[in-house]
């Protein structure tokens, strides 16, 4: 993705730049159904959100994308890595989830997957009556429900770092922290994990970026 001068956001294809607001357009033209689920894992990507906003016709739209519709995209694909575990039903539901894998729980996956990963901040929106419910796929139960929950726990130095649960036995955690790899996992007491809890921004907040 790229932006003009003008502030159109574009997504560049092989024969050249396509607008997003033309995105729309031929959508509403030429598909002849009345939902249409958007996702893009590029820069400014987020302007699909923002342009479905503006969209009130016939088509009801869930759009899900890598970044905000101001700022670039991280080019470690962990985005598009977050939807093919969703479609294939790769995504830990807590033991009380019915199972099934809804747009909003892939949102609110990707959205703390991209946010401890990549330090970047996805997009969700819905439109027109669009359901968040919509099931995308059957999902895999957790046998804990901390499992593949992202957390931050004390090291050895009393500092508080990112990690996510990979497995809990009695009371001992053991976590992968974010950015290494899996020999990296550590056994870590429960007095030594606290909830991570993300920054939430409306779709559209101005984001300062260097």
């Amino acid at each position: 993705g790229t932006r003009r001068e003008t502030g159109v956001t574009e997504l560049m294809l092989f024969d050249g730049g396509w607008p997003v607001p033309d995105v729309f357009s031929t959508i509403e033209r030429w598909f002849p159904g009345r939902t249409a689920l958007l996702f893009a894992d590029c820069c400014y990507s987020g302007s699909l959100g923002m342009e479905a906003m503006l969209r009130a016709g016939r088509v009801s739209y869930g759009a899900l994308t890598s970044s905000l519709a101001c700022t670039v995209s991280t080019g470690a694909w962990t985005f598009t890595e977050c939807l093919i575990a969703a479609l294939r039903g790769a995504i830990p539901l807590s033991a009380e989830s019915n199972g099934l894998i809804t747009f909003a729980e892939l949102a609110r996956y990707a959205e703390r997957e991209m946010a401890f990963n990549d330090g970047q901040l996805s997009t969700f929106v819905s439109t027109n009556g669009f359901d968040p419910n919509l099931v995308l796929a059957a999902g895999i139960r957790r046998a804990n429900p901390l499992i593949s929950e992202y957390v931050e726990a004390k090291w050895k130095d009393g500092k508080w770092y990112p990690g996510r649960v990979e497995k809990v036995d009695g009371g001992t955690f053991w976590i992968r922290w974010v950015g290494y790899k899996e020999s990296a996992n550590e056994q870590i007491q429960v007095s030594d994990i606290r909830p991570f809890v993300p920054q939430h921004y409306a779709s559209g907040t101005p984001v300062d970026v260097e």
